[in-house]
């Protein structure tokens, strides 16, 4: 199997798959609400978003050049190019539950890290649809939003699923190890929303004002100390902290650290701590003082890294 892009020929077959108003649905939701729905109906539906130049109708075909599949790619935001969303996927009825659906996935995938570079991809199923999702978790998405979608059929619930697109260590490779100051805060927060947005964290920073807030105290002390990693032009790793002057000598208490998701299992994350500490060692820094949660891969990475579990320390919180 192959990807290439998609022909208005192709839009005949393609509809030709779609065998009830039921399928219809699952298919596309409500962008066309119209059965039986012929090529033109999808070439008319297609031709605005091509002329945006941020929409990719690819088409799957065989061996042969017989067609197979067919899905598209999007950017689901102007402003954003790291984040793009996979949509109307359909593989032909005489040769589903054989592995096409997955492999013409997998070729999407590499598609959009070789020829868009975003980081991120995301995609709707339905409930409904058990053997989609089914396939879509077969390829690594996960679920990350649920909700509810009101259709001329009746209200079906629906999930939304991501991925993260890995790069290998040899594209991860440190090019700028820095200081951060507060000409980095917008970075540095989307950079943390990313990084804690999924599994197994799953925290809800979609408030930017809090957000920003948040970020903004984070690493504007008095004797703030932040450092980010810029890979290609990104900053791609932060670490939020503090000097600290105890008597028993200087510490570095780190309020927040992460690395990109598309950078994580890359062994990036020990190199930036290892800059890290040769950069405290020049300040005359003692020691790295942190907090994480015991249940959580980062405690993991943490250990490996040298750190230690301060027996006696606990954490409280009371609410009010």
């Amino acid at each position: 199997m192959i990807l290439r892009a998609f022909k208005e020929d192709d839009a005949q077959i393609i509809a030709a798959w779609i065998r009830s108003e039921e399928e219809l649905y699952k298919w596309s939701a409500d962008r066309f609400n119209k059965y039986p729905l012929s090529g033109d109906d999808i070439n008319e539906n297609y031709a605005p978003q091509l002329e945006t130049g941020r929409f990719y109708p690819m088409t799957a075909v065989d061996d042969t050049g017989e067609v197979s599949g067919h899905f598209i790619i999007r950017y689901p935001r102007e402003d954003d190019d790291s984040s793009v969303r996979f949509g109307f996927i359909i593989v032909n009825p005489d040769i589903r539950g054989k592995g096409y659906g997955k492999e013409m996935l997998r070729l999407g995938i590499e598609y959009v890290k070789k020829n868009l570079g975003a980081t991120r991809i995301d995609l709707g199923v339905f409930d409904n649809n058990e053997s989609a999702r089914h396939c879509y978790e077969a390829v690594g998405f996960t679920e990350y939003a649920r909700r509810k979608c009101e259709l001329p059929i009746g209200i079906w619930s629906c999930s939304d699923l991501e991925i993260f697109i890995k790069k290998t260590k040899e594209e991860c490779l440190p090019e700028k190890f820095l200081v951060l100051d507060h000409t980095y805060l917008a970075e540095m927060a989307d950079l943390y929303k990313s990084a804690f947005f999924g599994e197994p964290w799953n925290d809800d920073w979609s408030d930017r004002e809090q957000l920003m807030e948040y970020v903004r105290e984070k690493s504007g002390g008095l004797h703030a100390l932040n450092y980010g990693l810029i890979i290609d032009r990104k900053l791609v790793a932060i670490s939020l902290g503090q000097i600290t002057h105890w008597w028993e000598g200087t510490n570095y208490v780190l309020d927040e650290l992460c690395v990109s998701p598309d950078c994580q299992g890359t062994g990036i994350g020990t190199r930036f701590m290892e800059l890290i500490e040769a950069d405290l060692k020049t300040r005359d820094v003692k020691g790295i003082f942190l907090q994480t949660d015991s249940d959580k891969p980062a405690y993991r990475f943490y250990q490996k890294n040298g750190f230690k579990d301060l027996s006696r320390h606990v954490s409280l919180f009371k609410g009010i």
